[in-house]
């Protein structure tokens, strides 16, 4: 274990953060960084929305860093032995029969029908991005011919996407599911809680962890703490993006859940949900939220290298770092947001790092790039 260079860190971390001001690569962003629970940085930085400063009572839209929380709910029900990762989909969801789904490929721009599945949907396939449901240009075009009645809840959105084709058979391959999967093991946890899946990550996560504002629908105060989600204008100034009113994620309203995407979340929060991660599942006083070896597994690659062979690989819900040749040491884990949030969990150096911002600028990943290189240049 290193220990991370209080002085070094924020010098590090305010100079890039300025940089990216500067150059209107952000507009705002809230960071907390804790070693081995103690609180060694925790700073905000511009704008939260084009009129008033940045606050340390903010709230972001973190989209796909739903996806962990829904891997710990999932694990949950693994725990107290109602789901088993290596059962087939259609255990629970018998639409999700796998002779059902069509293959598809795109050739020339065009949606070809390859062939017939074959091959069972397994539970933990739903959270390592090896179903193929709602993959990569299949998630994308699903997400945006959804009718309107499949947004009113998950066991809609479930019914939906079991009429939509896979991308390849199950863990053939990985390509990363936008919501598809993550919604369905939702529902799966739904079917065998008989809780709606908001209400289950209160009881189960969010109460046991404090995390007091976070949630698939924002109140009126929460919304009032908002963070704007910034873009740039045509000539190339930092100015606030409009969202859909009453929707986190995009144009999909609260009643989804989105399992996948559809969480609000403070920077606080998810700190505290990242130390339970650290901890191998207990919150700061020590009691159990999830079963060690359940967190273990999550943090651990689900898949092998004759399906990622890359310096990370998945893990359950997580990316899980394999290789010395990424900025952040071996079994580092975690994941990002579509509005540019990003988290990890160095279990080596016991490090939890939360970067909240709500953009979509730049088009690439340098600001959470940035921010690796950071804190790991800061022993």
């Amino acid at each position: 274990m290193k220990w991370l260079n209080g002085t070094k860190l924020k010098e590090n971390i305010c100079a890039t953060v300025e940089k990216e001001l500067q150059d209107k690569d952000i507009g705002g962003a809230e960071i907390i960084i804790n070693q081995n629970g103690e609180r060694v940085f925790h700073e905000v930085f511009g704008m939260k929305n084009g009129k008033e400063k940045m606050r340390f009572d903010g709230i972001y839209r973190i989209a796909s860093m739903t996806k962990p929380v829904t891997a710990c709910a999932v694990l949950k029900e693994v725990e107290r032995g109602n789901i088993d990762l290596d059962d087939d989909v259609s255990n629970y969801l018998p639409d999700y029969e796998y002779s059902n789904f069509d293959i598809v490929k795109l050739v020339d721009g065009k949606e070809i029908v390859v062939g017939k599945n074959t091959k069972p949907m397994k539970v933990f396939h739903l959270l390592s991005h090896t179903s193929g449901l709602g993959a990569d240009w299949i998630g994308v075009k699903a997400m945006e011919n959804m009718p309107d009645e499949a947004k009113t809840s998950l066991e809609n959105a479930a019914k939906y996407y079991s009429k939509t084709p896979l991308m390849f058979e199950p863990y053939t391959w990985e390509r990363y599911s936008i919501t598809a999967a993550f919604d369905v093991a939702a529902r799966i946890v739904e079917i065998v809680s008989k809780k709606p899946y908001d209400q289950y990550l209160r009881d189960n996560i969010f109460a046991p962890l404090s995390m007091t504002d976070t949630t698939f629908s924002p109140n009126e105060e929460q919304w009032k703490r908002m963070v704007g989600v910034f873009c740039c204008d045509k000539d190339g100034n930092v100015i606030e993006r409009r969202m859909v009113k009453g929707c986190v994620f995009e144009k999909l309203p609260p009643s989804y859940m989105c399992a996948g995407g559809g969480l609000a979340s403070s920077a606080e929060d998810y700190s505290r949900f990242a130390e339970m991660l650290l901890n191998d599942g207990k919150d700061k006083d020590g009691n159990e939220i999830i079963r060690e070896d359940l967190i273990r597994k999550m943090r651990s690659p689900a898949v092998d290298d004759s399906i990622m062979d890359q310096i990370h690989r998945w893990g359950l819900g997580v990316r899980v770092i394999v290789s010395k040749k990424d900025i952040l040491p071996i079994g580092s884990f975690g994941w990002s947001g579509a509005y540019k949030t990003h988290f990890w969990v160095d279990p080596e150096n016991r490090i939890t790092a939360i970067l909240m911002q709500n953009s979509s600028i730049p088009e690439d990943d340098r600001t959470k790039i940035n921010f690796e290189k950071d804190v790991m240049r800061s022993f």
